[in-house]
Formats: C-alpha cells, sequence, structure tokens
C-alpha cells in the first residue's frame, strides 16, 4: 500500500474555502477542481497508454493517435471552459477573443478517426457533430462574433464529452484486465498449493485434527472464489503422523499469505472500477456547469458549478482511495 500523505495537500486545496465565497472566489474554485479533473483524466488514459506500449504490435501507431486524441479533447474542454468563465465573470471580451480563437483552431483540427482512435463505431455521430460545430465556430470568429463563436462551440465540445463518456467504458475494461491478470499469480498460487495439500490429505485419515485443517483450508479457497478440495484418502491412508499434520498446516499458511495478495487485486479492481464510474459523472456534470456558464442566469451557473464541484472532489477522492488500494 503506498502513502498517500503527499496528496492530501491536494485534496485539502479541492475543498475549497469555508463559509459562502463570492462569485469571483467560486469560480476560482471551480477552474481549480475542473483542472483537477483534468489531471484525473490524463492520468487514466498515461495509465492506459502504457499498457498499449507494452503491447506493441501494428496497431501501436492507432493507440497512441488514440491517446492524443483522448488528451487533446481533455484540452480543448479545458480552454473553452476558462473563455466561459471569464465571459461569466465580465472580463473584457477583446481579452478572450484569443482564446475563443484557439478554441476554434484546435476544434477544427481534431478529427480522430472514431475507429481507430476511439475504438467503437457509437463514436461516429459525435466526431461529425465536432467537425459541423467547429464550422459554424470558425464562421463566428471570420465575422469577428465572438459571442457567437462562444455559443456554437457548445455543442462540438458537448460532443467531445459525450465521446469521452463513452470511450472510459472500454478504457476500464482494458486497465481491470491488466489488473485481472497480475491477480492470476496469487491465485495460481493458491491453487498449487491446494493441489499439494490435497496429495497429502488423501495418504492420511481423518481425524479432528485434519478436518479442521482442511475447514481452514477451503474457507481461504473460498475467499479466492474457487471450489472446496474434497476428503477422497487412498485405501492405503494411514493415520496422520506430526509431520502429517505440520506438512497440511503449512500448505494452509502458504495459501493464506498467497490470498492476501489475491485480495489486494481484488480491492484494487473495485477501487478502479469506482474511480471510473466518479470520472463518467464528473463529465456528466462538466456538461452541464459548461451549459449554465454559456447563459446568463447567474443562479444557474452557480448551481450547476457547485455540483460540478462537488463531483470534482468526489472523483479526487476516489482517485485516492486507488491509489490506496494499490
Amino acid at each position: 500500500m503506498r502513502s498517500s500523505s503527499a496528496l492530501i495537500p491536494m485534496l485539502a486545496l479541492l475543498a475549497g474555502c469555508a463559509g459562502a465565497p463570492k462569485p469571483a472566489a467560486e469560480f476560482d474554485v471551480y477552474l481549480e477542481r475542473f483542472e483537477a479533473v483534468k489531471t484525473e483524466g490524463s492520468d487514466i488514459y498515461l495509465r492506459a497508454s502504457s499498457i498499449a506500449e507494452e503491447k506493441g504490435g501494428p496497431a501501436l501507431a492507432e493507440r497512441r493517435q488514440a491517446f492524443e486524441a483522448r488528451l487533446q479533447g481533455l484540452r480543448i474542454i479545458d480552454k473553452y471552459n476558462r473563455v466561459l468563465v471569464g465571459i461569466a465573470r465580465g472580463e473584457d471580451p477583446k481579452a478572450l477573443k484569443s482564446g475563443m480563437r484557439d478554441v476554434g483552431s484546435k476544434l477544427s483540427a481534431y478529427r480522430p478517426s472514431a475507429q481507430a482512435a476511439f475504438g467503437f463505431a457509437a463514436a461516429v455521430p459525435y466526431v461529425g457533430v465536432v467537425i459541423s460545430g467547429a464550422g459554424f465556430v470558425k464562421e463566428a470568429l471570420a465575422k469577428r462574433n465572438f459571442l457567437k463563436a462562444a455559443r456554437a462551440a457548445q455543442k462540438p465540445i458537448d460532443a467531445i464529452l459525450d465521446v469521452l463518456v463513452l470511450d472510459s467504458e472500454p478504457l476500464e475494461e482494458l486497465l481491470v484486465q491488466q489488473l485481472h491478470k497480475e491477480q492470476d499469480g496469487p491465485r495460481a498460487a493458491v491453487d498449487s498449493l491446494s493441489s499439494r495439500f490435497y496429495k497429502k490429505l488423501r495418504t492420511v485419515k481423518a481425524t479432528p485434527e485434519v478436518a479442521d485443517l482442511l475447514t481452514a483450508h477451503n474457507a481461504l479457497r473460498e475467499k479466492a472464489g474457487l471450489a472446496p478440495v474434497p476428503y477422497q484418502p487412498f485405501d492405503t491412508a494411514h493415520m496422520p503422523r506430526l509431520s502429517d499434520t505440520e506438512h497440511l498446516e503449512l500448505l494452509t499458511d502458504e495459501t493464506g499469505i498467497n490470498l492476501q495478495g489475491y485480495r489486494l487485486y481484488a480491492d484494487e479492481i473495485g477501487a478502479e472500477h469506482a474511480l471510473f464510474a466518479r470520472y463518467r459523472q464528473a463529465l456528466g456534470a462538466a456538461k452541464i456547469a459548461l451549459a449554465a456558464l454559456n447563459k446568463d442566469s447567474e443562479p444557474e451557473r452557480i448551481t450547476a458549478t457547485g455540483k460540478f464541484n462537488e463531483q470534482a472532489l468526489e472523483l479526487r477522492q476516489e482517485s485516492l482511495k486507488r491509489q490506496e488500494a494499490r
């Protein structure tokens, strides 16, 4: 288990300030938590990318393109978010135009192949929305209509968020499969020890001590989801000697040690699932917050960004739990 002490200051930062902050302070907290969600998403993509690199093969170039497309999607969303916050804060539109032009430029260049980059056909209609929406943004910027460009960018940005939500499912499967693969080691060790236990067990007659050892051994196997070891003695089975029971006890103790490793992986798998569930919720909350920022209702903005802040904090907490489970 790795220590999370170095991450506590970050968590404290995300917790925000006590009391009811002013709108400007609320936007500061919102931007900090949006950055934290982007960081968590980037970490997920980089962890998955490392597995793809290990696999290698002819599809490696496409997988690299895929992970860069994911990271680029997060960057575009973050850039757009900062423009909307600037508008909501009442900043001078002239000072925000360069940021909006950057968003428009990146949207126009964003051309991930649905199959190669994201790995599922469901992304096709969303990618179409990104391409068409980028055209509207480009047109508005060409006419120097900054606010219209900001409004027009919402649909393609929403589409990228939708794609990232859908895309998280195969990535979750990829990372969990890797953990299951690593979990196979201690599980195979449990099976090997049980095989040796069974061979020795067949050579001895049933006594209360032998029965207790068999019960204890099978209790460990049950925790690993394995079938119990049966008692099927040879016709030549003898009364157990001290060396026999000591051997059975040693095998059971070693089984328990390997079971601990197996269960640590089980905990990490559960934490990985929880992290992805919360990441999807945070992306959904981001979509709602961006829509609210694009409107003129201050109460709606405060409510939506506040709910996003809560999801971002929960995501960070799930990330800490995953690291503690390792």
